[in-house]
């Protein structure tokens, strides 16, 4: 009649016993426990609590589901013999704002989440160290993959510095698709402008542009190992001023190595 009392259902089975236990709290207010090897060191394997919160493992549950082991080993395993093992993580509900998620905690401190992300601004796919808010991988609905974003606005968008490293040879590669003319790779200021491009040209066999956005190509280097050059150059000695030269547009403006004398010129000096 009060906190403490219980009905029980007992199982045996030569030495081996369990016990279905109904524990009362209070008025309308009991938990099922399951217990395991009642009579000699007894378990509470399972208990559903009168509000439907199901404990494997705890006697206490604080969440929907909530499962528990004292030693290190795997909590949850799912598996499938007949194809595809598939576990479902769905938050029915109509509103903008809402996730699907799974969060990692090292005891009480959120370490890392990983999930469905959305809100007004957001429809992504997140993994993130700390909370969503804090997600720096995200992936939207058409793949585009943003690092630093949650709006990507390109198949790979990194808001933020990046750093190529390799124990070897390091190579950064930029390949045109099977339909694209070229390959290029662009500077562009916070206003969304273009101020210059390097370009691999499928024209004219494969010539290299270096662009800007006024001035139009500034250098093309050719497959024959010719360079052209559009617009004012100029050159520098040791790096101080008063030895610069001021070459204009020439259309015959010719550079040789230092070391090849070639009409009289040789070292430094250069023909036009």
């Amino acid at each position: 009649t009060g906190a403490g009392t219980y009905a029980a259902l007992d199982f045996r089975a030569k030495d081996a016993d369990a016990r279905i236990l109904l524990d009362y709290n209070d008025a309308n207010d009991g938990d099922m426990h399951f217990i395991m090897d009642n009579n000699t060191s007894p378990i509470t394997a399972m208990t559903i609590t009168t509000d439907g919160k199901v404990g494997i493992g705890t006697p206490g549950p604080d969440s929907k589901l909530n499962v528990e082991r004292d030693d290190v080993g795997t909590i949850i395993s799912a598996s499938s013999t007949a194809g595809s093992a598939i576990i479902d993580i769905m938050s029915d509900n109509s509103n903008a704002n809402f996730d699907s998620l799974v969060r990692f905690y090292k005891e009480t401190n959120l370490k890392g989440v990983v999930g469905y992300n959305a809100d007004a601004s957001r429809d992504v796919i997140s993994l993130g160290y700390g909370s969503f808010d804090d997600a720096q991988l995200n992936i939207d609905s058409s793949g585009q993959v943003g690092i630093g974003t949650y709006e990507p606005e390109h198949k790979l968008d990194v808001r933020g510095n990046g750093f190529f490293y390799g124990s070897g040879e390091t190579q950064v590669a930029i390949r045109a698709g099977a339909n694209a003319k070229d390959s290029k790779l662009k500077f562009i200021e916070d206003s969304n402008i273009t101020r210059w491009q390097l370009i691999s040209q499928e024209s004219g066999n494969g010539e290299f542009v270096i662009s800007g956005s006024s001035a139009g190509d500034l250098v093309t280097l050719k497959a024959d190992k010719t360079m052209l050059l559009s617009g004012s150059i100029h050159l520098m000695k040791n790096g101080h001023a008063e030895d610069s030269m001021s070459v204009k547009q020439s259309p015959d403006l010719r550079f040789y190595p230092s070391a090849w004398d070639h009409d009289g010129y040789n070292n430094d000096q250069f023909m036009y």
